[in-house]
């Protein structure tokens, strides 16, 4: 007998990772994401834990403006979350 092995769909349908433009920003900044078959999940995070943005992304999106609405200046994390995937990048807001 043959060995099972299970078939993974990636949400992502490219291999490319996502990028965020300005950086550094002043709370306003591109998203750019391969091409998602799935919707997926923006979040973004201050560096002491706390999600400050949080947006769904459509599938087939490959750019969002992202507007952070008075960030204080400092480092951020932004995740993008597509289906059991996560990609992740920091953002340097000044």
């Amino acid at each position: 007998m043959g060995q099972i092995i299970p078939i993974v769909r990636s949400a992502f349908t490219q291999s490319a990772d996502m990028a965020v433009y300005p950086n550094p920003s002043n709370g306003q900044f591109i998203l750019t994401t391969p091409s998602l078959s799935d919707d997926a999940t923006l979040e973004v995070y201050s560096t002491d834990g706390r999600l400050v943005y949080q947006q769904i992304i459509p599938s087939n999106t490959t750019e969002t403006s992202i507007d952070l609405q008075h960030p204080a200046s400092g480092l951020y994390q932004v995740r993008l979350i597509a289906g059991e995937e996560v990609q992740m990048t920091k953002l340097v807001v000044q």
